[in-house]
């Protein structure tokens, strides 16, 4: 379509299109003014210039209202019906309430302001065609956003169901074979297992939750590997009062915990101790209250495992990573010496002063 503006001008738009009119009459009475100085004067010619320009666009904004044309044809030939009546109808407003004589140059005046009314019109058509390519432009983008969300979204969930089930088919493993061997203890831990699913399903359904949740979830399942572990496993928790209520995603934590405790602690025969550790870095350059939060997880076990990196849980916790933070999170494995493995995460979050209370 070549151009559909009339049909939703509001008042603002109305008010802009008049001022780009006004400004455009006075540029031509200027130069018609510096072109026949002798024959009249430039208030002659502006006021002129001003009843042509505002009475072909105020008829040509009420016959698209009426007429609403579809066809690129149909609004060409209304936009040349408007020229023609627009200059006619001020022609002779003119002649009416300023000047007489106009009548007598009715037709010479009638053939520049047309020319000048079809290089105006085609200035207004080739602006609305822009801003309208614009707008098309902003909606499709807004459009990929959304999409792109969307996936990410989906994935996520893809990603945070595959890791679920993980712990949850081992324990009940666990205790299945403990209530043939040790019932208090299988009941002990069945006891447990109710209170982690109590905590952790509520939890992990949430696209985030805070630090304080999920070290509920992280305390459930170290407690339930201790009693199946014994003295073999100790661990111990460090994070700050400040930092609780910092949000933070579900489910990106424990696979790590659980890679600890099956190929940290489980292999080694005198087992060892998981420590986490949570504090908060300034990076420098991100802003004044945007920080790094800084969660590390270090075992006294076996160290590096060469195939580390290739399990599901490591694997989607590196992929939801990139998936919610992008390029600004970080994750890092090291040896923990003088035994065992360090994994940090980095992860962007701006603290606020509820993160205070």
């Amino acid at each position: 379509m070549l151009i559909t503006r009339y049909e939703r001008l509001t008042v603002e738009q109305l008010l802009k299109e008049y001022s780009l009119v006004i400004v455009f009459d006075t540029i031509i009475a200027f130069l018609l003014w510096t072109i026949m100085p002798d024959k009249e004067s430039f208030i002659w010619f502006f006021i002129l210039a001003q009843f042509i320009g505002l009475s072909i666009s105020t008829v040509g904004n009420i016959l698209f209202q009426l007429f609403k044309p579809a066809t690129t044809s149909s609004q060409i030939f209304l936009h040349i019906i408007s020229l023609f009546m627009g200059i006619t109808t001020a022609l002779f407003l003119f002649s009416f309430f300023f000047d007489t004589r106009i009548i007598n140059y009715f037709y010479s005046v009638l053939s520049v302001a047309f020319i000048f009314g079809v290089i105006i019109t085609y200035f207004f058509i080739a602006r609305e065609k822009y801003s309208q390519l614009q707008i098309a432009k902003q909606e499709e983008e807004l459009k990929r956003i959304s999409l792109e969300k969307e996936n990410i979204q989906a994935n996520l969930k893809l990603l945070q169901a595959q890791i679920e089930p993980h712990f949850l088919f081992n324990t009940l493993s666990t205790v299945l074979s403990l209530l043939d061997t040790d019932i208090k203890t299988g009941r002990n831990m069945l006891e447990n297992l109710t209170q982690y699913l109590r905590t952790s399903l509520k939890h992990t359904r949430n696209e985030t939750n805070t630090l304080k949740q999920e070290m509920e979830t992280i305390q459930s399942y170290l407690d339930i590997n201790k009693i199946r572990m014994g003295d073999r496993l100790n661990f111990k928790i460090e994070i700050p009062n400040d930092l609780y209520n910092i949000p933070f995603p579900p489910m990106l934590i424990q696979p790590l915990i659980e890679n600890a405790v099956k190929h940290g602690i489980e292999p080694k025969i005198t087992g060892g101790t998981i420590s986490i550790k949570i504090s908060e870095k300034v990076p420098g350059a991100i802003s004044d209250k945007e920080k790094i939060l800084k969660v590390e997880i270090a075992d006294t076990g076996t160290g590096i495992d060469s195939d580390l990196s290739s399990g599901i849980g490591l694997d989607n916790v590196k992929k939801r990573l990139k998936a919610l933070y992008q390029d600004k999170s970080f994750i890092t494995f090291e040896d923990n010496k003088p035994s065992g493995l360090k994994v940090t995460i980095g992860v962007p979050y701006e603290k606020t002063d509820s993160n205070n209370s």
